[in-house]
């Protein structure tokens, strides 16, 4: 089995030099693991398979794809505890000593992405433009920033003078771009792309505008009895209540119009943006906060691990579940994984 992929060349436009760098990284991973007679090496490091050109991607129409090889019986995590942060630690420590002496020279992914120097350039101009008036109300916060901005950039200086190398390092860091076994063991880390944000690419003021569109579009869409509400960085939720005789397919509609119209407002601009939602309909008087919160929060890293630019609707009132995808036009296709809507709630009558 494999797994086809598409490649974000907008975050990462030279598609040839991020998958240099994933097949340096996997093939010096399998050589080491290779040389200690590690059992099961298949499942312990990812396994690109290459074009018959010879590439590790296909381009298709403007769009990029590549295909690893499907790793089954595993699983990926998304909580943060004190024991998943442990792991975290200790797997992306081995996974960078594992690169420490790689012989292949990587190429930034990303330009500038860590460049100290540029970032508070970016931060000075944003000051400078104060877009959204909060400057007099961090203003402290900022001149700290600047105060150190010295010790900051020392780095990139000690870089120039040839005094202190580059080394690898994976930028994205967190418990759910690691693979675990059925039995929890770690198996390997599984994001490679060093991918990150909308304000990483265009700049915090962009994000920012991003997230006031989204937030009026939400607002603008949420059912009489809701509330919308911004959990944090780019994360959005909403409450809403619905007539206790309304079906899942009326909410499902509901939810579907907000995300496409979420989908048009991101994409109004010369650098568009994707979304991913996750819903969750849950029987009056079943009602519990955490069940709910915790369901929906599921039905959303669903969504993100099939691919990202999907909404995930679940209900237990359902025999499956369905997620709608974003086509190449912005317009909604529907795909389902066990059963049409419409069929699965004719199936309880």
């Amino acid at each position: 089995d494999y797994v086809l992929q598409n490649i974000n060349n907008a975050i990462f436009p030279d598609v040839d030099l991020l998958m240099n760098n994933i097949v340096a990284v996997t093939g010096h991973i399998r050589a080491k693991l290779e040389a200690i007679d590690t059992l099961d090496i298949d499942r312990k490091v990812l396994h690109f398979v290459p074009c018959q050109c010879g590439k590790y991607y296909y381009e298709h129409e403007g769009k990029y794809w590549r295909v690893m090889v499907f790793i089954p019986e595993t699983v990926s995590k998304s909580g943060v505890t004190p024991e998943s942060s442990y792991i975290v630690g200790e797997t992306f420590g081995d996974f960078q000593a594992s690169l420490a002496d790689i012989p292949a020279q990587l190429g930034e992914s990303i330009k500038d992405f860590h460049n100290i120097e540029f970032r508070l350039q970016q931060l000075k101009e944003a000051m400078e433009a104060d877009k959204m008036g909060r400057l007099a109300e961090t203003r402290e916060i900022a001149d700290e920033l600047m105060k150190r901005a010295e010790d900051m950039t020392r780095s990139e200086r000690l870089f120039r003078e040839g005094k202190l190398p580059k080394r690898i390092c994976h930028c994205d860091t967190k418990v759910d771009n690691i693979l675990f076994d059925r039995d929890d063991n770690v198996l390997c880390v599984i994001d490679l792309d060093n991918f990150k944000s909308y304000n990483d690419l265009y700049g915090h003021p962009r994000g920012d505008d991003l997230l006031v569109s989204l937030a009026e579009v939400l607002l603008a869409n949420v059912p009489e009895r809701g509330m919308v509400g911004r959990l944090g960085g780019d994360e959005f939720a909403l409450a809403a209540a619905f007539e206790p005789d309304s079906s899942d397919a009326d909410v499902l509609e509901d939810v579907k119009r907000m995300w496409s119209n979420a989908i048009h407002a991101l994409n109004r601009g010369e650098r568009p943006a994707t979304i991913s939602m996750g819903a969750y309909f849950a029987d009056a008087h079943k009602f519990e906060f955490q069940p709910m919160y915790d369901a929906a929060d599921s039905a959303l890293y669903a969504a993100k691990e099939a691919g990202r630019r999907q909404l995930r609707f679940e209900s237990p009132r359902l025999s499956g579940s369905l997620h709608v995808q974003e086509a190449a036009q912005g317009e909604a296709g529907e795909v389902l994984t066990r059963h049409f809507v419409e069929q699965a709630l004719a199936d309880q009558d």
